[in-house]
């Protein structure tokens, strides 16, 4: 008679939970595969289609394959969105990650992350062994100021594809997106203290700069206001109208220098946006285009393009300084008339 073969089992771990003031929602697997736990990275397989999914979802501007794992958690951070798994530590099938081979599992400590980040509302289970550990081991009823959703798994072992994964993860933008419009002035809030926070460091470096760090402190604050108010008048978004002004001398402020500026802030204005708060492709590409075209004070553009134009010729009008070019008296002229200055 055959003798069976042992199966050999080994101690895992997950790891710290990915996580900050701005999460609105945890996304928890059960624990790491081997080649997660090996890299030391969040669904590191290439064939777990985690990754594929939020960055389609969420319309990232650089695909998968290029980017490096800081700047795939710096992109989930910038949209709200945590990481971690319901197991602390189990027994597993040696090398392996089936769900299936989970033994004796030891579950993390919800209550201490949801005390430290409150802002946390929504909860997805990355498959059923994450949401079923959880149900079992945890419950529900602690924490009914959450709300918990169990979606198919991202994993290799689900083999229902890539499309189908896509649209039953589509609850997670969506869940997102109703958070953003409760808060809808939460981003403008981001961006500003980022850049402020941004300035205070530039500050250390004693840079020869064209303008003083504290001109780009009112100037990106008064300006924010002022597009807000004649966003306000002709229609377009109030929160990308304040975002675009407060940052359109991002190259600028980078740089010190006046020359360029404009065209200097377009694709480092990106980076900066995908980092400090959670922006769609589109909406990072309006705010940085509208870097980009503010200094063309002739041409005119995207609504957004125009608030900004507007919006830094007016403020600089309102703190007593001179038209340094015969378009810029122009515009200024004519947006007095408008508004009836």
């Amino acid at each position: 008679m055959p003798m069976s073969k042992k199966v050999r089992l080994e101690e895992v771990s997950s790891f710290p939970p990915v996580c900050d003031e701005r999460a609105k929602i945890l996304i928890l697997g059960s624990m790491p595969g081997a080649e997660s736990r090996r890299q030391r990275q969040y669904y590191a397989n290439p064939r777990n289609h985690f990754w594929e999914i939020i960055f389609t979802l969420f319309g990232a501007t650089i695909s998968v394959a290029q980017s490096s794992y800081a700047e795939k958690l710096s992109f989930v951070g910038a949209q709200g969105i945590a990481l971690w798994d319901v197991i602390e530590r189990c027994l597993q099938k040696e090398n392996g990650s089936e769900d299936a081979t989970l033994a004796d599992a030891k579950t993390n400590d919800f209550a201490a992350l949801f005390a430290r980040y409150p802002g946390i509302q929504h909860v997805f289970f990355n498959g059923a062994k994450a949401y079923e550990t959880f149900r079992r081991q945890i419950g529900f009823e602690a924490f009914k100021q959450i709300r918990f959703y169990k979606l198919t798994s991202s994993s290799p072992a689900n083999a229902i594809g890539l499309p189908r994964k896509l649209k039953e993860w589509e609850v997670v933008r969506m869940k997102m997106q109703e958070e953003r419009q409760a808060m809808p002035m939460e981003r403008l809030l981001a961006v500003q203290e980022r850049l402020l926070l941004l300035l205070d460091k530039l500050e250390e470096e004693k840079m020869e700069r064209d303008e003083t760090l504290n001109w780009e402190r009112l100037h990106l604050a008064s300006c924010a206001r002022t597009g807000q108010i004649l966003a306000l008048r002709r229609g377009v978004d109030l929160e990308l109208a304040g975002i675009a002004c407060a940052v359109h001398d991002y190259g600028r402020m980078l740089t010190g220098r006046q020359r360029d500026h404009a065209a200097n802030g377009y694709e480092p204005v990106k980076e900066f946006l995908r980092q400090c708060a959670s922006f769609s492709a589109a909406e990072n590409e309006m705010i940085a285009a509208a870097v980009r075209e503010h200094s063309s004070k002739s041409s005119v553009g995207t609504p957004l393009e125009e608030i900004v134009k507007d919006a830094d010729v007016l403020d600089c009008h309102l703190y007593g300084l001179p038209m340094a070019r015969a378009e810029q008296q122009k515009r200024l002229d004519a947006l007095l008339k408008e508004i009836g200055g």
